[in-house]
């Protein structure tokens, strides 16, 4: 089984972009620039946005992209992986 991680750009643009000098943001932005984790956009933009109420835009991304792309979601927000779970998503996070 070949694996391969995906984070939307909000996240990398939370965590990279915006989150200079806090834990985790140096490493990500490097196995970016590695190739080993690769930075997507979802398509279905209507479905971002009906889930960015009440979730944040990266939780929004990360669903809609497992969705996309058929695959397990992982999620740090209570919240978020209860509505992933209601779309009948695989979710990992605590």
């Amino acid at each position: 089984m070949v694996w391969e991680i995906i984070i939307p750009h909000a996240v990398y643009e939370e965590v990279v972009a915006e989150g200079h000098n806090k834990p985790g943001s140096k490493e990500l932005g490097d196995l970016v620039r590695q190739g080993k984790v690769k930075v997507l956009t979802p398509r279905d933009r209507a479905l971002v946005e009906a889930l960015h109420d009440p979730l944040g835009m990266g939780e929004s991304e990360a669903i809609t992209l497992a969705v996309e792309y058929k695959c397990t979601v992982i999620l740090d927000d209570r919240i978020a992986r209860l509505k992933a779970k209601s779309m009948e998503l695989k979710t990992k996070g605590q």
